[in-house]
């Protein structure tokens, strides 16, 4: 979630851009082999979006470098002309000198480190699930039965096969997650995670192999799991991580998306969709409060629930959906029976960013999802002892811009 300055953004989103029409052509001339829908990137290297962004110097190279690339290409057309022949020569000489060259030295194997990443074939991959209340709750079992005794029931890498491993299993509730495309975890799962004998580095690989000097540290899932139940575990992962790092930090370390959820909004269960645009309020088996014309109301109700004994006439949409109830627990880092009477604030992008409690009123301490720097706030719009107003203003100040893998999502 960190800004970095507006050309920077600009060239990382171009990048990736690059790298994704590179890899939508090739699948459109049918060259690309498909793996779960999706193309596989054939490359083993991509630029490496995560440098470019720590790197500011590499990162202006690049620039540098994709300018003289626009820029040689006129000096092209005019060496057709006899007047300007010389003139396009010289000029398209110095734009190599001076931005393609210096680049091209970081390209080679002893500069891979510098400009190019290792990249699974799975890198540009999106989950076909989602952040789904429905994939989440599928996720849990299968995370028990097949990851939680190494990683532990918590994520946090403390699990009862921990201590016989060849190196520990990593924190998962510290953001790491994050820190690759999806993708890329897709990638880890579903082939395994292998570390050179001797060296705390661990590497993903195209094949998993049992190579000389190689040694496995987390098997290969593509025989136990489908690709769509691989998905489900991240999906789970992602809302296991929010809940323990929330609990450990007080805050969440990465941000979690409002979860997709079957819900009620007056004409029967459907998938729910916010409006675009629109704050929301998430009240979890407790009595909705009175409407405001700032946000909608959701609430969620628990799976025992007796409807007849809660009032959510002021509610814009029920969700009686037990999966959905399951998934705020998680993300609250706290059992199903202790999420009632837990409310949740999301802003207008879908981002969760405030949890207090149903039965008080809001406080700065409940923003657990802080954005970059604030803007300053409307005179006024926040009258004294509206602790909603106060964190609504902050919401809208504080925009949350998510990086993952290096680029905003």
């Amino acid at each position: 979630m960190a800004n970095a300055p507006a050309w920077l953004e600009t060239l990382l989103w171009l990048v990736q851009a690059l790298q994704a029409g590179l890899l939508a052509l090739a699948d459109a001339l049918g060259l690309l082999p498909r793996l779960d829908g999706q193309p596989l990137w054939p490359w083993r290297w991509r630029l490496a979006t995560e440098m470019l962004r720590l790197d500011q110097g590499l990162a202006r190279q690049l620039a540098l470098a994709l300018a003289a690339v626009v820029l040689i290409a006129p000096a092209a057309v005019l060496a057709c002309w006899r007047r300007t022949r010389r003139a396009a020569l010289a000029l398209a000489a110095a734009v190599l000198l001076v931005g393609v060259l210096p680049v091209s030295t970081l390209l080679q194997p002893a500069g891979r480190a510098a400009l190019l990443a290792a990249a699974t074939p799975t890198q540009f991959h999106r989950s076909t699930t989602g952040f789904d209340s429905a994939a989440i709750a599928a996720g849990a079992p299968l995370y028990a039965a097949h990851c939680a005794g190494c990683h532990g029931e918590d994520g946090r890498g403390n699990g009862p096969l921990a201590a016989s491993l060849p190196m520990w299993p990593p924190d998962l509730a510290r953001g790491l997650l994050w820190q690759r495309s999806e993708g890329a975890q897709f990638w880890a799962v579903r082939r395994g995670l292998q570390a050179a004998s001797g060296s705390g580095r661990t590497r993903l690989r195209h094949e998993l192999t049992s190579g000389t000097g190689t040694i496995s540290t987390m098997p290969a899932f593509a025989g136990t799991l489908s690709d769509r139940e691989i998905w489900t575990v991240l999906a789970y992962l992602q809302a296991l991580a929010a809940g323990q790092g929330l609990q450990r930090e007080g805050r969440w370390i990465s941000p979690v998306a409002l979860p997709a959820l079957e819900a009620d909004c007056g004409a029967g269960p459907r998938r729910f969709t916010p409006t675009p645009g629109q704050r929301l309020r998430i009240v979890a088996g407790a009595a909705a409060p009175l409407p405001d014309p700032r946000l909608r109301t959701l609430l969620l109700l628990p799976p025992d629930a007796v409807e007849s004994a809660i009032e959510a006439e002021s509610a814009d949409c029920i969700s009686r959906s037990a999966d959905a109830w399951q998934a705020f627990a998680l993300i609250a880092g706290v059992s199903p029976q202790a999420l009632a009477g837990s409310q949740f604030l999301a802003d207008r992008d879908g981002w969760l960013r405030a949890l207090g409690s149903a039965r008080q009123d809001w406080s700065d301490g409940d923003m657990v999802c802080r954005g970059g720097a604030s803007q300053p706030a409307q005179a006024g719009a926040n009258p004294a002892g509206d602790g909603l107003g106060r964190l609504i203003a902050r919401m809208d100040a504080e925009p949350l811009r998510p990086v993952r893998g290096a680029y905003f999502h």
